[in-house]
């Protein structure tokens, strides 16, 4: 049974809703943050913020002790280079190593639908190679995960698609 949630990523456009849905639906909380007095204020009360660095195997480490399953929420930025350090990539790995180490039972972790699209009509940009090279990260490491693809913002979740405690989605779901 999955009781305590390690998240990465949890301060961003998305992350926010996510915390404070799993908050809500009675899930202890644990943060890597880097910022812990923004964090305080945005994150759901009770959240243990751990200050940390996503470039830091220990920190990452760290907030992986004792918790069940790991949500993780990482992008590219607009401003980063195909040469950068990219936390959907060169974090991942680190993430994932450290989760082989850990009690971790699951990980979750939001992708894009977009991506899908490299490769289409000679259609090809760096970011989308990573976040399929992520994926298939998540894919090869062997703990059970959940990716979600989603196609727009994720206040359709709540807004939308959740009827009580069902998701309502189109589609045979894997």
């Amino acid at each position: 049974m999955i009781r305590k949630i390690a998240l990465i990523g949890s301060t961003g456009l998305l992350g926010k809703p996510v915390a404070h849905a799993l908050h809500e639906a009675g899930f202890t909380l644990t943060a890597l943050v880097r910022n812990t007095g923004r964090a305080s204020r945005e994150l759901p009360p009770g959240t243990e913020l751990i200050k940390g660095d996503l470039k830091n195997s220990n920190d990452i480490a760290k907030i992986l002790q004792g918790c069940d399953a790991l949500y993780i929420n990482l992008s590219v930025k607009k401003e980063e280079k195909p040469s950068d350090w990219h936390a959907e990539s060169d974090g991942l790995r680190l993430i994932l190593d450290q989760a082989k180490k850990s009690s971790i039972k699951r990980l979750a972790i939001i992708s894009s639908l977009a991506q899908r699209y490299q490769g289409m009509n000679n259609f090809h940009w760096w970011a989308f190679e990573l976040k399929q090279q992520a994926i298939q990260m998540i894919k090869d490491s062997g703990i059970p995960y959940t990716i979600f693809y989603p196609s727009s913002f994720m206040e359709n979740f709540y807004e939308n698609y959740k009827q009580g405690r069902i998701l309502v989605l189109a589609g045979k779901s894997e």
